[in-house]
């Protein structure tokens, strides 16, 4: 592979500079200064190695058309082709990198690391950007694969190489410096990682395993036989806010602590061991390279200074990494052989473990190692294999196999993009976070924005593996007025999903929409490509949201049953019931269908038709029929006039003996009231036992008045004893 570069900051500098590509020239000076390697001096930007500066005043543009390129440094390099080499498909290539510019950096210490920074101010009216891309491409598919046109490439990746070796010289137990021969990963060592000693590694089975962002986790492990921690405090004051070189320490307790011994000093933020120079009294006195907050925990002795290894969450090659990376913590303390303190921390704060843990075989192993927190690899201003470290009880030993890991907590971005606006924008779309504008005419397989996660779905939980999946495809964070705003509604769906992760086949109930409820749990709208249905969740308080399902023809009483409430020759759009799945509630009244034309009125089950059926009003178009009729109310009084029969719509009362006229009060009679009246000749059920009687025979009984809402009355002969009316009033 033919790496080209053109190097054109030598040690020179013009009075005069001639802009290539026919701009002005500018009668200003370029200066470019060459410094000694490891030596640095003052610039616009900070400290520098290299400056070229130059200024920009009172030009004159020669162009009418308004447009000129003024460039500070101008750089033209032009590729004229020809180049063979045979790669995939023979005489083609199209894998030459070819760069007009190339910047190779390279960090191995603390610090805010960027290989290339712009920092551009705009004082005067005018478009302003820090970095201006122009691609324009004529490319073409000579060669089997992707033939693309990318403005920028942007490739962040955690390091793919684990620094391995096997220790040569300056081994003792708690040795400072070792000289490493790498197997791997030669010239990816670093400060403030840990590097660990493998030959004298302890296996262990994790059985137990808690974390929180309020407190170091805790394990539970097979036996690792180093005891229980000696020292367990915390300092009652905080140390220095920068590195103190020694620095006198004050615990809670001095309580096991001596001189010389190895200690762990530890908050939410920070991690390191120290040597103790000298104790006495209530403190003692060490080397800090970190601050430490009052109420920092101080350990020592056990596990402290040896670090463990969740193994499941290792980085392997099968992932694409060209080694094993080992995934490990510091052990902050130890009660006993089984029972550890882990420090977990990143970005300021404790943090709940997301792993791959789980206490079953294939993901509960673990691995402690002795070892020390790497504080130099470099030596006379060169990178160095001999690393410099700092306390540590690690017993080195010439020949032992050691490994440097990543840092455990790394957060990886491809572009983090910040605005700062502070005035109200006076145009639509005036400041955008990301503007992505598809010019010319895009068609069918263009995207606006493209989001993959191209691991296999083998190594997650859902198909068998044991990593959970990326949180989010597309996260929101902060108030806006819309989540997602499609100016013109799209020709063919607003979202559109796939197959769930394990297949169409799965029995998969995915959440299309899930938005918190008043209860502190989420109601959603899910869709379960199994069964083809969907799934809406209507109200169902804390917990875990009960959801109905919806498919084509069938309404479900539950979101993953065959209880249907519909048949499927049926629209469920209808009004419809299915024999056997009744509607009921409380599963003490329901409705079911009895047969053709027929339901059932009961508690639910099929064929009970013991309910009863309330109403204010009703109309039937056709005939109306039963084993028998009730009213709401039946009136039985035995008293003077009037009668107080409340809204009874038929009843039975005593008219006292000579009575020729009687009122009988109902809120059920109605100017349009039709009014039936039958006399007894016996008791009945009206209270006193009345000896009952017919009315005399030489007038007919009539009903002689109606008061809409309140009454109606009774006409009859004057007749000796007791008379009974039954009546039925008809609306």
């Amino acid at each position: 592979m033919r790496y080209l570069a053109i190097f054109l900051l030598s040690a020179l500098a013009y009075s005069q500079v001639n802009n290539p590509g026919g701009g002005s020239q500018i009668n200003n000076p370029l200066n470019i200064m060459n410094m000694s390697t490891n030596s640095v001096f003052s610039s616009g930007g900070g400290l520098a190695a290299n400056s070229l500066n130059v200024n920009f005043s009172n030009l004159s543009n020669p162009y009418s058309n308004g447009w000129e390129n003024f460039n500070g440094l101008d750089i033209e390099y032009n590729d004229l082709g020809g180049w063979s080499e045979n790669f995939l498909t023979g005489s083609y290539s199209k894998k030459d990198f070819m760069t007009g510019l190339y910047v190779g950096f390279h960090s191995h210490g603390l610090g805010q690391k960027y290989a290339i920074r712009s920092e551009q101010s705009c004082f005067g009216v005018g478009d302003c950007g820090a970095i201006l891309n122009e691609v324009f491409c004529y490319g073409g598919f000579y060669v089997s694969g992707d033939e693309g046109c990318i403005n920028q490439q942007i490739y962040t990746s955690m390091g793919l190489t684990e620094f391995a070796g096997a220790i040569t010289s300056g081994a003792s137990t708690g040795a400072t410096s070792l000289s490493i021969t790498p197997s791997a990963g030669s010239g990816t060592q670093g400060d403030n990682r840990f590097l660990l000693d493998s030959t004298h590694s302890i296996a262990v089975t994790i059985s137990t395993f808690t974390s929180s962002t309020s407190a170091p986790a805790t394990m539970t492990v097979t036996s690792t036989g180093l005891g229980a921690s000696t020292v367990n405090t915390t300092l009652s004051s905080a140390t220095a806010s920068t590195p103190c070189t020694p620095c006198t320490v004050t615990p809670a307790s001095m309580t096991g602590i001596s001189n010389g011994q190895i200690l762990a000093i530890a908050n939410n933020e920070d991690f390191e061991l120290v040597q103790v120079i000298s104790a006495g009294g209530s403190t003692f006195t060490a080397n800090l390279t970190k601050p430490h907050d009052s109420g920092s925990i101080v350990t020592g002795g056990g596990a402290t200074g040896y670090f463990i290894e969740l193994s499941v969450d290792n980085g392997t090659t099968a992932m694409g990494t060209n080694n094993t990376l080992h995934y490990a913590w510091p052990i902050l303390s130890s009660s006993s052989n089984t029972a550890l303190t882990v420090w977990m921390a990143s970005n300021g704060g404790y943090i709940a473990y997301t792993g791959a843990w789980a206490n079953s075989a294939g993901q509960n192993g673990g691995v402690v190692y002795p070892g020390a927190e790497v504080y130099s690899v470099q030596s006379a201003g060169a990178l160095s294999n001999t690393l410099g470290l700092g306390p540590n009880i690690a017993p080195w030993t010439n020949g032992d196999t050691v490994i440097e890991p990543l840092y455990p907590a790394e957060a990886l971005q491809g572009i983090n993009l910040t605005t700062n606006t502070y005035f109200p924008s006076q145009q639509s779309y005036q400041t955008a976070g990301l503007s992505a504008n598809l010019m010319g005419v895009p068609s069918l397989y263009a995207v606006g924005a493209l989001v993959r996660n191209w691991a296999a779905n083998s190594w997650y939980t859902c198909c068998g593996g044991y990593r959970q999946p990326p949180q989010t495809a597309y996260q929101v964070q902060g108030l806006f007025s819309y989540g997602l705003q499609e100016f013109v509604f799209p020709t063919q769906a607003l979202i559109q999903a796939g197959c769930p992760a394990a297949g169409c086949s799965a029995n998969i109930n995915s959440s299309v929409l899930l938005v918190l409820n008043n209860n502190g749990a989420y109601d959603g709208i899910g869709y379960n490509a199994l069964n083809e249905k969907w799934a809406i969740s209507t109200g169902s308080g804390s917990g875990v949201p009960t959801y109905y399902g919806l498919s084509s023809t069938e309404f479900y009483a539950a979101a993953n049953t065959t209880s249907s409430l519909g048949d499927a020759g049926n629209p469920w759009s209808g009004v419809f019931l299915k024999t056997g799945f009744p509607v009921s509630w409380n599963s003490d009244t329901g409705i079911s269908r009895g047969a053709a034309n027929e339901v059932d009125c009961g508690n639910g089950t099929q064929g009970d038709k013991t309910c009863t059926l309330k109403a204010a009003n009703g109309t039937f178009t056709g005939a109306v029929s039963g084993a028998s009729y009730n009213t709401a109310t039946n009136c039985a009084v035995n008293s003077v006039s009037p009668a107080a029969c409340g809204s009874a719509a038929s009843g039975a009362v005593v008219i006292p003996t000579t009575t020729t006229t009687y009122t009988v009060n109902t809120t059920a009679v109605t100017t349009h009231s039709r009014i039936m009246l039958q006399w007894l000749s016996f008791a009945s059920d009206l209270p006193g036992s009345p000896t009952c009687v017919p009315p005399v025979a030489t007038t007919e009984p009539t009903i002689s008045a109606v008061s809409t809402g309140t009454s109606f009355t009774i006409s009859l002969g004057s007749t000796t004893g007791q008379t009974c009316p039954m009546f039925e009033i008809t609306n």
